[in-house]
């Protein structure tokens, strides 16, 4: 067993593409709300790790009321 899986660490990169505004919106509050996402991949150094190679989507708001990070592996299971 190596010692990321002994510790419940792992290490590896993030290769990321920028956030994409889907949309925007000002509030009757006068706060402008922003809408977007971001896309890449995630390479795990542990190849028996969920992250190994994962692709990853990412959704969320300015204002932080809505997120979503989605993960999907080689396998195509997604968390």
């Amino acid at each position: 067993m190596s010692d990321s899986q002994q510790s419940g660490t792992d290490t590896g990169y993030i290769f990321s593409r920028p956030h994409v505004t889907q949309a925007t919106k000002t509030l009757k509050t006068g706060v402008t709300w922003v809408d977007n996402t971001q896309e890449g991949v995630m390479v795990s150094e542990n190849p028996d790790g969920p992250w190994h190679q994962a692709t990853f989507l990412s959704h969320g708001t300015t204002l932080g009321d809505v997120a979503l990070c989605e993960m999907t592996d080689p396998d195509g299971d997604t968390t």
